[in-house]
């Protein structure tokens, strides 16, 4: 009696593992469609992410144009050459402080940024950013006043001509989905840099060694000032244009779950301010001529 009850129970047990594999339930079938779905979902965020790259590699280098003309439509005024409000400095040379006032600040060059890198990354909703302006020039009038160590006066006014060669600028800018479009939430405070820096003041050539440590120490301190200027001018119409493309944006379904399991960065300085750092792999001296 018990021997056929086995029989019955063993033939039961094959009957129903036949009829889970004949439908499809073994484990490894399952394994197999979850590694599948993967796999489509991953091609299909590349596949958006590479898209994604474009359209902001595309929208930045129309945005280099509008720059010079303008853009009504989109609230944007000519940002190159840009006018910087007037500002005050007091750099310290040693022992030595300086009072300087600069004003009639205009900024050249900014429009001629080549894009370096756009890196889409909708894991956590960012787009790592870099590009590098060429030549950037910085034309304003000056009034210093101030000695070197004690031997030295240094007072007077004039126009100052200072020339940045390749400008560098890497950022990441966090995106948001706002009224199930898809939008520019903010950007990291940005790493600036240059290579190299020219000084010439009130056109004319100078060979003395004081001036060009001063000046050495001169272009970098200036740099630095103006970058927050410059950053802080031009975020809210980079964002405002870049967000009109972004809106246009036809989001896939899983951008929407992949949102809700991130959260976005909550401490944030509201405007970018460079790092203030000059590289010294890259810097040369400055010349004054």
């Amino acid at each position: 009696m018990w021997l056929l009850a086995l029989t019955i129970s063993t033939a039961i047990c094959f009957s129903i593992a036949f009829d889970l594999r004949q439908h499809g339930y073994d484990s490894q079938h399952l394994n197999n469609q979850t590694n599948n779905s993967r796999d489509c979902e991953t091609e299909k965020r590349i596949e958006f992410e590479n898209q994604m790259n474009v359209l902001i590699r595309e929208a930045l280098h129309n945005f280099s144009k509008i720059m010079t003309s303008s853009d009504l439509e989109n609230d944007t005024p000519v940002l190159d050459p840009l006018r910087v409000r007037d500002k005050n400095v007091t750099p310290a040379f040693g022992p030595d402080v300086f009072d300087v006032h600069f004003k009639n600040i205009k900024v050249e060059g900014l429009s001629e940024f080549l894009v370096n890198q756009v890196s889409t990354d909708m894991k956590n909703f960012r787009v790592k950013l870099s590009a590098i302006a060429p030549k950037v020039t910085l034309n304003t009038f000056y009034a210093v006043n101030g000695t070197l160590y004690d031997l030295f006066s240094l007072r007077g006014t004039g126009l100052a001509n200072i020339e940045y060669t390749e400008v560098f600028l890497r950022t990441a800018l966090y995106l948001d989905i706002a009224e199930n479009k898809l939008q520019l939430a903010f950007a990291d405070q940005p790493y600036v840099d240059f290579s190299s820096a020219q000084v010439k003041v009130n056109g004319r050539q100078a060979s003395n060694r004081r001036y060009n440590e001063l000046s050495h120490q001169v272009a970098p301190i200036v740099f630095w000032v103006f970058a927050e200027e410059v950053a802080t001018a031009l975020e809210p119409h980079l964002q405002y244009y870049l967000n009109a493309h972004l809106a246009k944006v036809r989001l896939p379904d899983f951008a929407v779950t992949l949102r809700d399991n991130i959260s976005l960065p909550k401490v944030r300085v509201p405007k970018p301010i460079p790092y203030n750092y000059i590289s010294s792999m890259h810097f040369t001296p400055v010349t004054l001529y």
